[in-house]
Parts: structure tokens; sequence; C-alpha cells
């Protein structure tokens, strides 16, 4: 299968360059940086080590900062080079990223687009970030004998069940990593079954969270806290849509007894606001958001902070968060976020990507789990009316964040032997 994968790959240069045509008619390209994704490098490569880390989107990208760091600090002769896939990853890493270290669009998934990409910048090593596995691409860096790591590896019950109906293909295609270094133990069993070698695999936990906490402008911090003053507020964070609707009916629910309460939503995909708006006009509240530069008014019940990269600043603002992607099958997103910046945590029932997570929150205390929309009103009732319930889930998540911080320093340690110059150390 992987064969034909590969065969039919070498056909399809006419449909990815229209989807590439496509892409960048939508926006969803930079004009100028358009030929990384054919493998055409905008940069030369650095002389000495090269280190090259790949993440899918922005999530995976930052998580790997601190990483980045550590390696940089401890190796003053490598450089790295971090790929992904979207504008804004990009845009994130820009600013973000330290010297010595450089982003470039990964190739798309052509056979001669990858071997051009990997001929340029013959990476030393080659660490893949969580679920990202581009047959092409992972089977040339194999073949030019480049070291391949899984870095952050995860695999959700729907992805192992998909794998499963395709084996000789997840053979082949798990074949080319040399070590895992995984999330969790059911993800150790799923990749086991997956025809991965035990010997090369190592349960490292999560590495986003050993991220910074996200972060937030102080100025912009304060004047929310000065608009909203005392009234009572909650977080969704990561709304998909569908979601909103649970939102505005705890808000309405929550108001005959708290007639002040402000509903702040955090929209996962800010761009989808015209749902958000159709959604709020079966309920009878008044909303404002971001995008609109509109302030948050006494009479606002619901505030929809449709805008890029401040969710830290609304972590920040509240002390109350449900996770969102908890109540639509996608798993839940990352409830360290809310953790580390002193939130207590709710999320739905649909936790499979951070599954462990959420149990050790649950076992600490510090989370509750909603079955269903009357979950949602009860616990958040129950937050709202009892303030010292509520300080000491703070207190339990922000101790639990603290405990998993040094996962990237475990992570560091499995790298560490491939990351060292083997030639100075023999001269």
């Amino acid at each position: 299968m992987f064969h034909l994968y590969r065969a039919l790959s070498f056909l399809l240069w006419p449909l990815l360059q229209v989807v590439l045509w496509v892409r960048l008619q939508k926006g969803k390209e930079i004009p100028s940086r358009i030929t990384e994704k054919r493998g055409l490098s905008s940069k030369p490569r650095p002389t000495g080590r090269l280190v090259w880390f790949h993440g899918a989107s922005v999530g995976e990208t930052l998580a790997l900062l601190k990483l980045i760091h550590i390696i940089l600090d401890k190796h003053k002769d490598v450089h790295i080079l971090v790929t992904s896939g979207t504008k804004s990853s990009a845009a994130l890493l820009k600013d973000k990223l330290p010297q010595r270290a450089f982003h470039q669009f990964a190739p798309l998934d052509h056979p001669l687009w990858v071997e051009r990409f990997l001929s340029h910048w013959q990476p030393d090593v080659a660490i893949m970030t969580e679920s990202d596995f581009w047959p092409n691409l992972l089977y040339t860096t194999h073949k030019k004998g480049i070291k391949l790591f899984l870095l952050n590896g995860r695999m959700s019950p729907k992805s192992f069940k998909n794998w499963k109906k395709f084996m000789p293909l997840a053979k082949a295609i798990f074949g080319f990593f040399d070590v895992f270094l995984l999330q969790r133990k059911i993800d150790k069993q799923f990749f086991t079954q997956l025809g991965v070698s035990a010997e090369k695999i190592t349960i490292t936990g999560n590495i986003k969270y050993s991220a910074d906490p996200l972060p937030h402008t102080p100025q912009a911090l304060q004047t929310l806290r000065e608009t909203i003053k005392d009234r009572p507020v909650w977080l969704y964070a990561s709304c998909h849509p569908g979601e909103d609707k649970i939102a505005y009916k705890t808000h309405m629910a929550l108001k005959k007894k708290y007639p002040h309460l402000l509903t702040i939503i955090v929209p996962r995909h800010p761009e989808k606001k015209d749902i958000f708006k159709h959604h709020l006009r079966d309920f009878k509240l008044r909303a404002a958001f971001r995008s609109d530069t509109a302030a948050i008014s006494e009479k606002t019940d619901i505030y929809i902070a449709d805008s890029f990269g401040e969710l830290g600043l609304f972590f920040s603002l509240t002390d109350i968060a449900f996770i969102g992607g908890s109540f639509v099958k996608l798993g839940c997103h990352n409830p360290i976020e809310a953790a580390q910046l002193k939130c207590a945590i709710l999320f739905g029932p649909h936790i499979y990507n951070f599954s462990e997570t959420c149990y050790d929150l649950l076992g600490r205390e510090a989370a509750f789990q909603c079955e269903d929309d009357d979950d949602v009103i009860e616990y958040m009732s129950l937050l709202l009316k009892n303030s010292k319930k509520r300080q000491k889930m703070v207190e339990n998540a922000f101790l639990f964040a603290q405990e998993k911080a040094n996962i990237v320093h475990d992570v560091y340690t499995v790298l560490k032997p491939d990351l060292d110059d083997r030639k100075n150390e023999n001269t």
C-alpha cells in the first residue's frame, strides 16, 4: 500500500499545484514563500550541525520552543530548522524563535519536492511531533540515513482503529522511525499493536506541559479588569461551533441568580464568527465581538473574543475555565494551559486527547467533568457560589501544572546523545 501511495503521489503533481493555487487565492499561503511548499528553500543551509523539528500547526510548534532554547544553550554548534504547514504558525514563530533557529514551510508530500527539501537542508537529526505522518517525507528521511524521532507522540482511539485497517501501511510508516517518545501508556499500547518494537519506545509525557504559560499584555489585562470590575465571569476556551450554544444556555440559566454574569467565549477558529452570530439569534442575549472592537458594557452578556493569540489574556482574567473540544468529538484541548494560569477547570465527556491529564486533574480535585448541559450549569453554579471551593481547585490545578513542568528536561535527556557532536568529542 505504501508503494501504491508513492506511485500515485508522483502522478498527483498537477493536483498539488492546483491545491497550492487555491490556498493562495484564499489567503492561506504567503505568496513570497509559496515555493517552500515545493521544496525550494528560501534560506541557505547554515554550516555545522542542523537539527530539524517539524510540527503540523501552531500548538505543536509552540510546544517546541522551550526545548529549542535548551538545545541551543547546551549545544553551541547546533542550528535548528523548524518546519510547519500553516500560515498562522509561521507568523507566531517569526518573533519567538531564538538566534540560530529559523522557520521554513514543510514541502507538500510529493517525492520530488521532499527530495529537493532534504537535499538542501541535510539535517543531522529529524524530530517529528505528535501525529503528522507524511509517507514520502518519512521514507526519504529514513532512506538518507537521518535518525528519525517521533516526539510527543500520541494516538487517539479513532486513529488507532483507522490504522488497524491498513496494517501494512502502518508498519511501513512507523518502521521509518528510530525512536518514539510518547505521551501516555495507552499510546505505547496502540503503537506496539501496530508493529512498533517496545524497545524503540520511551514514555516521556506531554511536552506541552513544560511550555511557558500562554502570554498576555499586562495593559490589556488591566483594561479588561477595570471594565468588568467585580462582575462574576467565566470562560469557554477554544470553543467550537455548537459548543457555543452550551455557553449561551448556561449563561441564561445562571443569569437568574447572577444578573451581572459575564460569559467570555474564545473561539478555537475566530474566522467562524458568523456561525456564532447565527447561533446567538436563538437566545435573548446581548453580545459583543472583540473583532468589532466592541467594548464590554454593563449590559453585555456574552463577550466573544474572536482574536488570535489572546487565550492567555482571558485565562488570566478569569478563574473558571471550560475547555473546548470536549463537548464535540475532538478529544479536548490542552487543560494545562488553564492550570498554569490559575483556573478551576471544567471539560466535557470527550477527552481522549488528554485523558490521563484530565483524570489526574479530577483526582487532584482541580477539575469537574460534565456529561451534559445540566452538569455545566450545576458545576458552574457551585463555583460561582462557593469561592473557597473555587480557590482550592485553582490552587490544585496550578500545583499540578508545576509538577509537570520538568517533562522537557526528560525529553532532552533522551535526545542529548544524538545532539552531541561526536566529531568534536573525539578530537
